[in-house]
C-alpha cells in the first residue's frame, strides 16, 4: 500500500505542472534575440560541480547514519560513506572559493552577512521537528495502537491549528527583535520535546502529555521557521534574495532528512535492547535527541546572533550591513541639517554663489 503515497504525489503534481506552463510567464519573451543562447549561458553559470559534489556527499552521509543501527558504528559499511561524506562537503566549500562568484551555489561572502550563519543553523529545526513528530506518532498511533487513519488525523488538529496561527505573527518583527521570537519558538519547541519524552506511549497519555505537545510544539516550531526566514532575507541583499532563499530552503531539507536518518537510527537501537518497537523507549530516545538539538540552537541564538541590525534597512552592493549602518534617527538627521544650513549659506556668500 505504500505505493500510493508516491502514486499521491505524481498524481498531485502532474496538474500542479500542467498549471505551471500556462501561470507562469515565460523569460524569453523580454529578450530581443534568440533564446538560444540565454539557454547555454544560464546553464554555463549553474554550479553543477559544486551542486554534485554536495549531493553525493550528504547522500553517503544519510546512507551512513541509517546503516549505523544495523551495522554499528565501526564497520566499513558505516565509516566508509561517512567519512567520504565528510571529505566531499569539505571539498564542496573549497571549491565554491575557486570558482567566480556569480557561478557559486553558496558564494563565501554570504557567510559574511550578519546573523546568516546562525540562522542557518536554526533552518534545521523545524522540518527537523515537524518531520520526526509525523513520523513516529503516525506509526505508533495505527500500528501499535490500531487506531484508524481518520482518527490518527483528528489527534493531529492541534499541530496543524496552532502552526497556522502562528503563521500570521510575521508583523511582530517589525515590533519585536526577531532574536526573541526565535528563542520563543525554540523554548516552546524544547518544552514539547520534553513532554513527548516522558510520555505518549499509552492511548491515555494523549491529553496529558501529546495535546500540550502539539500545542507548544506546533506554535512554537512556526514561530521559528516564520522568524527565521525573515531574519535570513533582511540580513541579505535583495540582489541575493534568490541565493538566499535556495540555501534556506536546502537548510530545511537537509535538516529533516538528515535528522530523520538520525531519529530512525537511535530508535532502531535502543528499541533493540528495550523491548522492541512496541515499547516506547526508543521513541523518547529520539525525543531525547531533538530536545538536545533544539537546545542546541537555543544557546547559539542567545549567543552568536547580533540584534545590532535588527529593523534596519538591507544591505547594498553585495556588503555585509555595517553595523553602523542607518544608525541615526531620522529626527537626529533633521536637527543636524538645521544646524548646518547656516554654515553652508555662509561659505556659500563668501565665494560668492547664490543661495
Amino acid at each position: 500500500s505504500y505505493h500510493w503515497v508516491f502514486w499521491f504525489v505524481a498524481i498531485s503534481a502532474v496538474p500542479v505542472s500542467l498549471a505551471c506552463v500556462f501561470i507562469i510567464p515565460p523569460r524569453f519573451k523580454e529578450t530581443t534575440g534568440s533564446p538560444e543562447p540565454v539557454k547555454a549561458a544560464k546553464w554555463k553559470s549553474l554550479d553543477l560541480v559544486g551542486v554534485s559534489i554536495l549531493t553525493v556527499g550528504l547522500i553517503l552521509f544519510i546512507f551512513a547514519l541509517t546503516s549505523s543501527s544495523t551495522h554499528g558504528w565501526t564497520s566499513a559499511m558505516v565509516l566508509v560513506p561517512l567519512v567520504m561524506s565528510i571529505s566531499m562537503v569539505v571539498a564542496f566549500f573549497y571549491w565554491e572559493t575557486r570558482i567566480p562568484v556569480e557561478q557559486a551555489a553558496i558564494p563565501p561572502q554570504t557567510w559574511s552577512y550578519n546573523n546568516f550563519s546562525v540562522l542557518l543553523t536554526v533552518a534545521l529545526v523545524p522540518f527537523l521537528w515537524h518531520g520526526t513528530f509525523f513520523f513516529i506518532f503516525t506509526t505508533l498511533w495505527q500500528n501499535t495502537f490500531h487506531w484508524s487513519v481518520i482518527s490518527t488525523v483528528i489527534h493531529m488538529f492541534p499541530i496543524g491549528i496552532t502552526g497556522f496561527a502562528a503563521s500570521f505573527t510575521g508583523p511582530l518583527s517589525r515590533i519585536f527583535s526577531p532574536k526573541w521570537i526565535i528563542l520563543t519558538g525554540l523554548f516552546l519547541s524544547m518544552v514539547a520535546s520534553i513532554l513527548l519524552a516522558l510520555g505518549g506511549g499509552q492511548p491515555e497519555d494523549y491529553w496529558s502529555y501529546v495535546f500540550p505537545a502539539l500545542v507548544l510544539g506546533g506554535s512554537g516550531v512556526m514561530l521559528t521557521f516564520v522568524h527565521t526566514n525573515i531574519a535570513i532575507f533582511q540580513a541579505a541583499p535583495s540582489s541575493m534574495s534568490g541565493t538566499v532563499g535556495a540555501i534556506f530552503t536546502c537548510a530545511l531539507q537537509c535538516g529533516s532528512a538528515i535528522g530523520i536518518a538520525c531519529v530512525t537510527s537511535i530508535e532502531a537501537s535502543v528499541e533493540a535492547t528495550h523491548g522492541g518497537p512496541q515499547e516506547y523507549a526508543g521513541r523518547a530516545a529520539s525525543f531525547w535527541f531533538l530536545f538536545g538539538i533544539t537546545t542546541l540552537e537555543f544557546i547559539s541564538v542567545s549567543i552568536f546572533y547580533d540584534r545590532s541590525t535588527d529593523h534596519k534597512p538591507q544591505p547594498t552592493h553585495d556588503k555585509p550591513m555595517d553595523p553602523a549602518q542607518y544608525s541615526m534617527p531620522p529626527k537626529e538627521k533633521l536637527d543636524n541639517t538645521d544646524v548646518t544650513m547656516p554654515e553652508l549659506n555662509k561659505t556659500a556668500e563668501e565665494v560668492d554663489l547664490p543661495v
